[in-house]
């Protein structure tokens, strides 16, 4: 399965992720799901490029984007806090990238 693959699952539908006892996604389907939230990261509709600490960006908001994580990724909540900080990094490499 491609990422392209991954939005056009029906809605209910989820992959499964392992992780280790880091709480780090691991295995293909963790690859996956790193990748997936890479893309979030640089969407700007779902994580405002314009914030330059991600500190600073909306605990609620965060919260929206691990639900919209747990639409196509089934995660246990232990390691929710893995999601956000993922997408934070990528998203601080990624504003870094572009300047």
């Amino acid at each position: 399965m491609i990422l392209k693959d991954i939005w056009k699952m029906p809605l209910g539908k989820t992959i499964a992720v392992q992780f280790n006892s880091r709480n780090q996604a691991i295995g293909k389907e963790g690859q996956k799901l790193a990748s997936f939230l890479g893309i979030i990261a640089r969407i700007p509709e779902l994580t405002p490029l314009h914030i330059d600490d991600w500190r600073s960006f909306a605990r609620e908001e965060k919260k929206k984007l691990v639900d919209f994580v747990k639409k196509k990724f089934s995660i246990p909540q232990h390691v929710e806090e893995f999601v956000i900080k993922s997408i934070g990094k990528k998203s601080k490499d990624y504003m870094r990238f572009k300047k």
